[in-house]
Formats: C-alpha cells, sequence, structure tokens
C-alpha cells in the first residue's frame, strides 16, 4: 500500500464518519419530532455506534500501517538535496555536508578493478 492509498482510504473513513454522524443526527431529530420511538431508537443508536467502533479501530490499523509506509523519493527530491549537499560542500561546515549525505547513503562499495 502506497501513500495515495492511504490518503484515499483516510478520506473514505472521514466520509464514513460522517455519514454515521448525520445519521445519528437525523434520528435524533426524529425522536425530538415524535417520529420514531425511543426503543427503536436505542437499537439503531446501539447499531451506529458499533459501527463507529469499527470505523475507529480501522483507522487505528490505518494508522499504523502509514507508519510503516515511507514515500518513494521523487525527481525533484533528489534535486533538491542535490543542491543542498552541493551548497554544503561548497560554503561549508564540511560536518553538515557528511550528516546530509550520511542520511542517504548507507554504504559505498568499491570493487577492484581486474
Amino acid at each position: 500500500m502506497d501513500t495515495k492509498d492511504l490518503d484515499r482510504r483516510r478520506a473514505e473513513y472521514c466520509r464514513w464518519e460522517g455519514e454515521i454522524l448525520a445519521r445519528r443526527e437525523r434520528l435524533l431529530d426524529a425522536l425530538e419530532e415524535g417520529k420514531i420511538a425511543s426503543e427503536i431508537l436505542k437499537e439503531r443508536l446501539v447499531r451506529l455506534d458499533g459501527e463507529r467502533a469499527k470505523l475507529e479501530a480501522e483507522r487505528a490499523k490505518l494508522e499504523r500501517l502509514n507508519d510503516r509506509v515511507v514515500p518513494l523519493p521523487t525527481v525533484e527530491m533528489f534535486r533538491s538535496l542535490g543542491q543542498e549537499l552541493r551548497k554544503r560542500m561548497e560554503k561549508g561546515p564540511v560536518a553538515a555536508a557528511k550528516t546530509l549525505l550520511s542520511r542517504f547513503v548507507t554504504r559505498i562499495v568499491v570493487e577492484e578493478e581486474v
């Protein structure tokens, strides 16, 4: 799952929560207007609360997934990194350039030429 999928699912969950809250409000309005009996209201509210609890559980799973998803680097990200690295190398301090470079390079392998 990528970041676009996570964003799409977040939007779905927000829409779903909005629908649940709207349905809840309509039920309460119906009770106030005498259009629904309190016994029926109670059953429906319990069902809506169950749906909302499922939604919260799904959201929690989504957020755990979000913690594991790393956005794919874009060309612009690399371009920006290169510009920043060049600036640090030219103007110093060298330690800042090393720190910046160490975030992206974990090892360098040099093979012997035969």
